[in-house]
């Protein structure tokens, strides 16, 4: 049972998100949007081809899940599919916390890692540590928890989790910022 739950639920996190994608991307695609007729329709046609084969990769998984037997006792290769999922989402959402930061007033130099306002600049604060420290325990949880077939019920829910808060905080972060 542990693998049918992993199956679905790595299919259903590919299927929902890629339908988030496509109906984000619409306006820019078609150029309905005032502001959507610029490069942005470019880049929405490779939205549309990414999360397309991606829909397509997530209906072929829940296909298979269908018709094919699963190991009842989880030893089926789709945790190994939910395992990705966790990880793809939770470094998804690592990579959307800054690795420099500056206080309000400043602006930050990218290049330099300097803080800058109009009268002073300082080094910025650096949360690298943190976004290491983040990404090697999303692997280590991805790796025994999440895997593991006794705790699938709630490794699902908790890889489904990490998948909607990455995807979707990346989401929110490029395409829905375009229409703003």
């Amino acid at each position: 049972m542990a693998g049918k739950i992993a199956g679905y639920t790595t299919a259903l996190c590919l299927m929902l998100m890629s339908a988030a994608y496509l109906a984000a991307s619409w306006d820019e695609l078609t150029c309905h949007h005032p502001r959507a007729c610029t490069p942005e329709a470019a880049k929405a046609g490779l939205v549309w081809l990414a999360a397309l084969s991606t829909a397509a990769l997530g209906g072929a998984i829940a296909w298979t899940v269908h018709h094919s037997p699963v190991d009842p006792e989880g030893g089926s290769g789709w945790t190994w599919g939910l395992t990705f999922v966790f990880i793809l989402g939770t470094w998804t959402a690592i990579t959307r916390i800054p690795s420099f930061t500056c206080p309000d007033g400043y602006h930050l130099d990218a290049g330099f890692r300097l803080c800058i306002s109009s009268i002073d600049r300082f080094e910025s604060t650096s949360w690298v540590w943190l976004k290491m420290l983040l990404w090697s325990a999303s692997a280590v949880v991805a790796l025994t928890v999440i895997r593991s077939p006794r705790a699938m019920p709630w490794s699902a829910g908790a890889a489904a989790l990490g998948w909607f808060v990455g995807m979707g905080w990346y989401l929110h972060d490029t395409l829905l910022k375009i229409v703003k």
